[in-house]
């Protein structure tokens, strides 16, 4: 997701919706995955969308980053994004 504000700049959101456990009082979209394979094949996925947009050239300056939805410790220091 890409939001944009003439004032403030870009901001880029990477949704990562997985969590160890899921509180009862969260509002994001996410949730529990019943096999660690499953976060693999989602980052390779970010990872295929990331590359598509920076060979179309879709690039611009981005001022702020974020990275959260779930719970973006559960990822592994070997997978993407951590």
């Amino acid at each position: 997701m890409i939001s944009v504000n003439k004032h403030n700049g870009y901001y880029l959101y990477f949704h990562i919706p997985f969590c160890s456990k899921k509180c009862t009082y969260c509002f994001y979209n996410s949730f529990v995955p019943q096999k660690k394979t499953l976060v693999d094949e989602y980052l390779g996925y970010l990872e295929k969308v990331i590359k598509l947009k920076i060979k179309e050239k879709y690039l611009f300056p981005v001022d702020v980053l974020y990275i959260g939805g779930g719970t973006p410790n559960y990822l592994s220091d070997k997978q993407p994004l951590n």
